[in-house]
C-alpha cells in the first residue's frame, strides 16, 4: 500500500469510527446563531448579547475522547437539527426552541 493510500484508508476508518465531535459543535453553535439572528433580527444588541453567551461553547468539548466524545458529537448534532427545524420566526419561538434542546438529552 502507498503511502497516500494509507492515509486514505486511515482517514476513511476515523470517519467511519463517529461522529466528527469538532464539526458537530460547529454545526449546532452555527445553528443557534442563525436561530439567534432570524428571532432577534430588529434588535441587534439582545441578539449579539444572546449570541455572546455561545462564545467558546466549543472549547467546553475540547479534549474529549473516545465515546464521550461519540456521545457529545450525538447530542450537539441533535443540538443542531433542533435549532434548524425550530421556530425562529419569534423570540418567543427562539426560546420555545431553545428550551426543546433539552429532549436531545433523554
Amino acid at each position: 500500500m502507498t503511502q497516500k493510500s494509507w492515509i486514505c484508508a486511515v482517514a476513511l476508518l476515523a470517519s467511519a469510527c463517529g461522529p466528527d465531535l469538532e464539526a458537530a459543535c460547529n454545526d449546532y453553535f452555527d445553528a443557534a446563531i442563525a436561530c439567534i439572528d432570524e428571532a432577534y433580527a430588529e434588535d441587534a444588541t439582545v441578539a449579539d448579547t444572546t449570541a455572546a453567551a455561545l462564545d467558546g461553547v466549543c472549547d467546553t468539548y475540547a479534549g474529549q475522547k473516545g465515546s464521550a466524545a461519540k456521545e457529545s458529537a450525538e447530542i450537539l448534532d441533535c443540538y443542531a437539527t433542533t435549532y434548524e427545524s425550530g421556530d425562529c420566526s419569534t423570540p418567543e419561538g427562539y426560546l420555545e426552541t431553545s428550551g426543546s434542546i433539552t429532549d436531545c438529552m433523554l
